[in-house]
């Protein structure tokens, strides 16, 4: 049987389940967390967003188009000026598989080529800045312990039918990381049907007891540190790089998260997790907005980073 969130206060009986899910398994699932509204007004920016983009890269003069992988391999080095400039902007990404070496868009509608928009839909849009700063995400924020909760980060996931991407095991703190302290937590809203065949979430149960495993981080060059650039990522050119190698998951471990539209995964930012590719003929339509503790330091070489004239901006005033 399911049953909906509990808007209730972060000291009620219904907010302590699922904090003490939460504390113990590195995730929890709050069910019907939105409405159908919700959910319809979200998918439908969305859409709106993506059709102007459609409208405007038509136009384009040639440019390369810009494509959205976390291949190992690649994600360092097609993290590019567009990439970067994303941090404070709402900016549109291809699924590599949508794209062809010569850069030719390989599906009929470049709409449904997109990988995913973002990184600051939160502050920009207006319909997703409501729906982000709405009380009962202040209120999930408080009760799993986020002081200070500023968003910093968010992403409209399209999983296209067939050809939405793989996105590699990791940790949200490897690319969202705060001083001295990981305070990143993960909310992830499903605005469509998840599950195995069109990619849904896949965890590691309890892995977020363990340390961040890597980071991946501006060059030297960009404004980083350069720690573990030479070891790691000694021929890199492009202007982040991870500072050390993936650790040997056994993909075993990791347990399915299927969902409902309107339901969403509360992941704790040291929690491993991914998701597989969509080798289904359905989308998988998802919001994802991360938050962090705004009184701790906001790492100088995290890849995002904000100009001066538009800071991030916290739920509350900082305490």
């Amino acid at each position: 049987t399911r049953k909906s969130f509990p808007m209730a206060s972060p000291a009620s009986s219904a907010s302590a389940s699922y904090l003490r899910s939460y504390l113990q398994e590195g995730y929890v699932v709050l069910r019907e967390f939105a409405s159908p509204e919700e959910v319809s007004k979200l998918r439908s920016r969305a859409s709106e967003i993506m059709l102007a983009f459609s409208s405007s890269s038509s136009e384009e003069d040639g440019s390369a188009p810009h494509v959205f992988t976390t291949r190992d391999n690649k994600q360092s080095t097609t993290s590019d000026d567009y990439f970067l400039s994303s941090a404070h902007k709402v900016s549109c990404f291809l699924e590599e598989d949508a794209v062809d070496a010569e850069g030719n868009i390989l599906v009929p509608q470049i709409d449904l080529a997109i990988n995913k928009i973002g990184h600051a839909m939160h502050d920009v849009d207006p319909v997703f800045r409501e729906f982000s700063r709405s009380d009962k995400i202040k209120q999930v924020c408080r009760t799993v312990g986020v002081k200070n909760a500023t968003p910093v980060q968010s992403m409209y996931i399209c999983k296209q039918p067939r050809i939405g991407g793989e996105v590699k095991v990791h940790q949200d703190s490897t690319f969202l990381a705060t001083e001295p302290t990981p305070t990143c937590v993960g909310l992830w809203l499903a605005l469509e049907e998840a599950h195995e065949k069109n990619g849904c979430l896949w965890v590691l149960p309890k892995s977020h007891n363990t340390e961040i495993a890597r980071r991946f981080r501006r060059r030297a060059s960009r404004g980083g540190s350069g720690l573990g650039e030479k070891e790691n990522d000694p021929t890199g050119t492009g202007p982040v790089y991870f500072d050390a190698p993936l650790p040997d998951y056994t993909l075993d471990d990791f347990i399915p998260v299927p969902v409902q539209a309107g339901d969403m995964v509360l992941l704790n930012g040291a929690l491993v997790h991914m998701s597989y590719p969509n080798t289904s003929s359905s989308s998988r339509h998802a919001y994802s907005l991360h938050v962090v503790d705004g009184s701790q330091t906001w790492s100088a070489d995290n890849w995002l980073q904000r100009p001066p004239t538009t800071p991030f901006e916290p739920f509350e005033p900082l305490e």
